[in-house]
């Protein structure tokens, strides 16, 4: 059966100034995690049951990143990270709908992103918990208050990092830069070589950090490649 695609201008660039965010897509409640992966390779990637790549005209700054698993090395201040919180606990399960979960993820909507809209318990469960992959959710624990929620997709040789997000109280902890070396780990544990995680966009300070974790490949032309240093 054939998956109709459709092509959307969604307006303003949430990442660049001055320009046009436009995506093909299509959505299915069934996706193998091999196809999947196949198409991560040359960069579609997934929110909910929708599936897009970007086509902004006369753009291609989105470029997709994954980080080396087996051979990353931690960076001094990656090291001092993973020390500042070795009291966290971490739990990995399928994607479910806890309240707490819903609880800290609006916490973090609202607060962190100025988010001018309430997210419901609906929009939450379709953009965390209804997933057409093998998704889990990493829960980040201090003793027993959760402090931070990791959504993966596990895939035959990768994880895809889907969504991070973090109680505000903690900021202080980096609890991003501790969840995506946790993610690395998780990677080495399960025996997947990459991590991917998302796209890299030079100009835009919060996706280029992501090349902070080394080594990395950048998706061109759909070839994976190193960075030219």
């Amino acid at each position: 059966m054939e998956i109709p695609v459709y092509r959307h201008d969604y307006g303003a660039c949430p990442y660049l100034p001055d320009r046009n965010w436009v995506t093909q897509f299509f959505q299915t409640s069934d996706m193998p995690e091999a196809l999947y992966e196949s198409l991560l390779n040359v960069g579609w990637r997934r929110s909910s049951n929708i599936f897009y790549l970007n086509d902004c005209e006369n753009c291609k700054e989105c470029i997709p990143i994954r980080v080396d698993a087996d051979n990353f090395k931690a960076s001094k201040s990656q090291r001092k990270c993973l020390n500042k919180n070795a009291d966290i606990r971490i739990e990995r399960e399928p994607a479910t709908f806890r309240q707490q979960d819903f609880e800290l993820f609006k916490k973090y909507d609202e607060s962190w992103h100025d988010s001018k809209h309430n997210v419901d318990e609906e929009s939450y469960r379709q953009m965390n918990v209804e997933s057409p992959l093998c998704t889990e959710v990493m829960r980040y624990f201090i003793a027993d208050e959760l402090v931070g929620l990791s959504w993966i997709d596990v895939l035959p040789n990768a994880i895809s990092s889907v969504y991070f997000s973090f109680d505000p109280d903690f900021s202080e902890r980096s609890l991003g830069v501790f969840s995506m070396l946790k993610e690395i780990e998780l990677c080495r544990d399960l025996g997947k070589r990459w991590l991917q995680v998302g796209f890299y966009i030079k100009g835009c300070k919060k996706m280029n950090y992501k090349s902070k974790y080394k080594p990395y490949q950048l998706l061109i032309d759909n070839e994976w490649v190193d960075p030219v240093s």
